[in-house]
């Protein structure tokens, strides 16, 4: 049975330094090609990214990966040295190839000992037409290595190494360097050696994950199965708080990966999010320790997903369907609307606006009346509608909720450009589709922007010059045009939130026609400039408000 001292280590650990996890992967394969695929790799990396504050890599596959691109780098003898044993390694596929290049290898070094001067013609000539040979050679293997690299997906991870968050260990063994050809050294080894030593490195590494109190362990299923492989014949011996730091990262990882769109997610995109949701992650994560805490089963054991599954439907999945709840049916949000302001007076539609926080205007100066009773009535509202936005907010899995959004957006802001990025846009289509009468949107700004800016701009010295009377006149005036630009601001809303959702769904789908995916592309490109903009005036114009109201009380006016 696991002690409550345990969860305090944890808790206590949180607060006062790094949360740190090392991720141990096995080989991957493409599901097509046969090749190195380091997409597991970088899944891991990503949710190690977004979850810890620095995380540790223990992968042959991106080791290897990482030490091919270096190749590109590397010296004239690094090169040389790489292609003989490239060739020697196929001696027994291609003994003359491996024969030609190893008499290759030795004139080029023999004629590079010599010194200038005891060099006759013919070895200089001999030497350019060497060099010039290898530099034919080696474009064609650089060629190779590049798609070696795109095809396993390499461009993540050295993002990830870029970081300087996330560190790629470096086998001691020298194993992938040298089935690489780069070291120089025991060149004369076998390649079965190098692999026994990358293979009880590798064990080494993950077995000391599991005993190291600094690191949280997180395997694939792989390195998940040589743990209890190791367990069995006794060379790896978790601790108590081992596997409790597993089942903490491991539970983790499963959630954060089971996001939607998680995988679409570049690490640049991942750290934003990360960074901005800085405070709802710490509550995060104390939710994920007790959830942990519940499972009986370590982490790399077989029953471990299920036992996942189970805390997610248990405990995840319904908070997060309460924060929606609360979002979309929060009663102070109606509260704006019926508490001594008329409903005629504004869209019915204003929920699609506040679907979800991250695009909620800062409202008070939208309500802020001129110390009438409906001002205050409506300032009072948006207090309401600022304690329930903190309740919400306080909630252990806001952070999974709101990284659920913000991966969503992510997704919506690429999908218009999408198909544009591999064809150019087709004009005979495109004339065909307005032939048939496809609706374009009007994008000049609106009466009620234009009148919005106008009294921005009339209006902004009196922030600082007008007195009570003046301030008094302004909110009133203001109060009114900002209902206009609330009421348009939510109407361009029910058009652009339902057809990037159409677009998105579409883009899913492999058997949506090509006509249908241009006709949704071209929508969207069509209003989401509008919706934009209109959403930046709005704000703009609320921060307008807020100043005035807050020159108003100076004079010694209430709100």
């Amino acid at each position: 049975m696991r002690s409550g001292t345990v969860r305090l280590h944890f808790l206590i650990r949180d607060m006062s330094r790094p949360l740190h996890f090392t991720i141990g992967t096995g080989l991957g394969l493409h599901p097509t090609v046969g090749q190195l695929s380091l997409e597991n790799d970088l899944l891991l990396v990503k949710a190690g990214l977004l979850y810890a504050d620095r995380v540790r890599l223990c992968s042959i596959g991106s080791s290897l990966a990482l030490e091919f691109a270096k190749l590109k780098d590397a010296s004239n003898r690094q090169r040389m040295e790489f292609l003989r044993q490239y060739f020697e390694d196929l001696a027994s596929t291609n003994p003359e190839a491996a024969v030609n290049m190893r008499e290759f290898v030795t004139t080029y070094r023999d004629l590079q000992r010599r010194r200038g001067g005891t060099r006759s013609k013919a070895q200089i000539q001999t030497m350019f037409e060497v060099q010039a040979g290898m530099r034919r050679i080696w474009a064609k293997f650089e060629e190779g290595i590049g798609e070696f690299l795109r095809v396993a997906g390499a461009d993540g991870i050295m993002e990830a190494v870029d970081t300087g968050l996330l560190d790629l260990h470096r086998f001691e063994a020298g194993g992938v360097e040298r089935m690489g050809g780069l070291g120089p050294e025991d060149q004369d080894r076998r390649q079965e050696e190098f692999v026994e030593d990358l293979f009880w490195e590798f064990l080494n590494l993950i077995g000391d994950a599991v005993a190291d109190g600094d690191t949280n362990p997180l395997f694939d299923q792989m390195s998940g199965n040589l743990v209890r492989t190791g367990m069995e014949a006794g060379v790896v011996s978790p601790t108590e708080s081992g596997e409790a730091r597993g089942r903490h990262s491991g539970l983790a990882s499963d959630l954060l990966r089971q996001l939607p769109l998680f995988e679409k997610a570049t690490v640049k995109e991942i750290l934003d999010i990360r960074r901005e949701l800085e405070s709802p992650l710490i509550r995060f994560r104390g939710a994920v320790i007790g959830m942990s805490e519940d499972i009986r089963s370590a982490a790399w054991d077989e029953d471990f997903p299920s036992d996942a599954d189970k805390e997610f439907r248990k405990v995840v999945k319904p908070a997060v369907l309460e924060i929606e709840e609360a979002v979309q049916d929060n009663g102070s949000l109606r509260s704006l609307l019926f508490k001594g302001i008329r409903p005629g007076d504004w869209a019915t539609g204003l929920g699609v606006m506040i679907s979800t926080l991250a695009g909620l205007p800062d409202a008070a100066s939208v309500l802020l009346g001129s110390g009438t009773t409906t001002g205050m009535t409506a300032r009072g509202a948006y207090k309401e509608w600022l304690e329930d936005r903190k309740r919400i907010e306080s909630n252990h899995m806001f952070f999974y909720y709101e990284t659920r959004e913000r991966l969503a957006a992510l997704d919506s802001a690429a999908a218009a450009t999408t198909v544009r990025s591999w064809r150019a846009k087709p004009e005979a289509l495109e004339a065909e589709v307005e032939a048939e009468g496809a609706a374009l949107v009007d994008q000049t700004p609106s009466e009620a922007e234009r009148e919005a800016q106008k009294f921005m701009n009339e209006n902004e010295d009196l922030l600082d010059e007008g007195g009570y009377a003046t301030l008094q006149r302004l909110l009133t005036q203001g109060f009114h045009a900002s209902k206009d630009l609330t009421v348009e601001l939510t109407e361009t809303a029910k058009q652009y939130a339902p057809a990037r959702r159409a677009l998105n769904e579409a883009m899913r789908n492999p058997n949506t026609r090509p006509r249908r995916m241009y006709e949704l592309e071209r929508e969207v490109e069509q209003l989401r400039p509008i919706y934009e903009r209109k959403k930046r005036l709005n704000e703009k114009f609320s921060e307008f408000l807020d100043r005035a109201a807050s020159a108003y009380e100076r004079e010694g006016g209430e709100l």
